[in-house]
């Protein structure tokens, strides 16, 4: 039950790192990958999920952020390019409180 918690309160963000993954490992293994059908499946949707990802680092490059040594780079830059996941995590949960809510007003009048 707790897993399924963890899923509904963070599921962008979720699926912002498995996004994430995948792009490493079809990076790591493109040449097989663009070979399958499958492989290719894969990329389509990645060419699609990727976007937020894509803008964030964009807006890191444009920052300067790439210029920064390996490490750094990773503590800092890494956790900005899930903030849209999380954003949209955020978002989602303010309106599932603010409909919970207003369907416990409507009870107690």
């Amino acid at each position: 039950m707790k897993g399924y918690s963890l899923v509904k309160r963070h599921s962008f963000l979720l699926l912002g790192i498995a996004t994430f993954g995948l792009f490493v490992a079809m990076g790591i293994t493109s040449d097989a990958a663009k070979a399958s059908g499958v492989g290719h499946s894969i990329i389509d949707v990645l060419r699609v999920l990727i976007i937020p990802l894509w803008l964030m680092r964009d807006l890191e490059m444009l920052l300067g952020m790439g210029g920064w040594p390996g490490p750094l780079q990773l503590l800092v830059a890494l956790p900005i390019l899930f903030t849209p996941y999380s954003l949209a995590d955020y978002l989602v949960q303010q309106a599932r409180n603010a409909r919970s809510k207003r369907s416990r007003s409507q009870w107690t009048r």
